[in-house]
């Protein structure tokens, strides 16, 4: 049977997973934030070459890709090759494509005027990753002339680049597991010193955390390079480092879809603290609709003639140039005797 069904099974579970993270990502972007962030057309753009990515998996395993060499015809070795050298090609575009739509996230967070050192990281680590996932897709499609002899090896001709090719493949996977870890412990330094209370800092950082998961996944996928050269039984081995490539490639959209999608976390929280305030017989007072700057959630007790509370909300983490949040402080007397209601805000 070989390893095709594990590709279709690892690959499509996957797919699945960020699929729905995706429109979770959608929803809050159309229904609570009513916005549209730079950083969403670059997850759209990950998103989309992702699913091309993924088409040409699965055309690559339906032709052979994970079956033993022997089992295949001539036919289906070079189609299933040409396959996945065209997934490959669009895995490392949607791969770069997802770093850049996290680091663009992440810039939403910082200053932008000269003044913050730190937020230079962000933009050595987007250039190079342009540059060095740019210049592998020339090397891959010359490492053998004629062009076709990377995926027919009955052809005449010869692939001298293939030893080049695998090489630059060591350097740009050793590198884009060191970026993932870079963007993974980067929110340490750029949320601790926002206003904004512990646990959530504690909780973006943990979001964004999961790209651990990803630099994990690129240093696996590294080593596995060097079936590149196999001549043993290639369509089986090739197998593993495109489970290992498709592997990553939704990982960085996931990571990429999750910090984003915080507002619908909270809401469903307060929707959820709403109705276990009303079942125990307390009588909420919504302010506004519980998203955003400012917005305030108070309740009072029918047991006391009059009740304070305060909230802060930072729901909306997201500010759109300083980096920086609002927080209002919002106090409600209520005086069951009189019947009124007085409000005080404070910034």
């Amino acid at each position: 049977m070989g390893l095709g069904p594990t590709v279709y099974a690892v690959s499509w579970t996957e797919f699945g997973v960020v699929s729905v993270l995706f429109a979770a990502r959608c929803y809050v972007n159309v229904f609570i934030l009513q916005r549209f962030r730079a950083d969403f057309f670059w997850a759209t753009a990950t998103y989309v070459t992702a699913i091309v990515a993924q088409a040409f998996l699965v055309l690559s395993v339906h032709w052979g890709l994970g079956t033993p060499l022997g089992d295949l015809s001539d036919q289906q070795i070079s189609k299933n090759q040409f396959y996945q050298w065209v997934f490959t090609t669009f895995a490392i575009v949607s791969i770069a494509l997802g770093k850049l739509a996290i680091i663009v996230f992440m810039l939403q967070f910082e200053r932008t005027d000269g003044r913050n050192r730190r937020v230079w990281i962000l933009y050595v680590i987007a250039v190079l990753t342009i540059m060095i996932n740019v210049a592998i897709i020339p090397i891959l499609w010359t490492q053998c002339s004629p062009t076709v002899k990377i995926w027919d090896n009955s052809v005449a001709g010869n692939c001298a680049g293939r030893t080049i090719n695998e090489k630059y493949g060591y350097f740009q996977g050793s590198f884009g597991a060191v970026c993932d870890l870079a963007l993974a412990l980067y929110p340490m330094l750029a949320f601790w010193n926002l206003q904004m209370r512990v646990h959530v800092k504690v909780g973006l950082t943990a979001l964004f955390g999961c790209g651990v998961t990803a630099g994990v996944c690129a240093a696996v996928k590294t080593k596995e390079l060097s079936t590149l050269t196999a001549t043993s039984d290639l369509t089986y081995q090739l197998a593993s480092l495109n489970i290992w490539a498709s592997t990553e490639m939704w990982t960085i959209l996931m990571v990429s879809c999750i910090p984003p999608i915080r507002p619908l976390f909270v809401k469903a929280i307060h929707q959820i603290q709403s109705s276990s305030g009303r079942s125990r017989g307390t009588n909420n007072i919504n302010l506004t609709p519980g998203y955003g700057p400012g917005a305030a959630y108070a309740s009072r007790s029918t047991k006391r003639p009059a009740q304070t509370t305060t909230n802060e909300s930072e729901e909306d983490i997201l500010v759109e140039r300083e980096g920086i949040m609002m927080t209002r402080k919002v106090s409600i007397h209520y005086d069951e005797r009189n019947g009124n209601l007085s409000e005080h805000g404070e910034q």
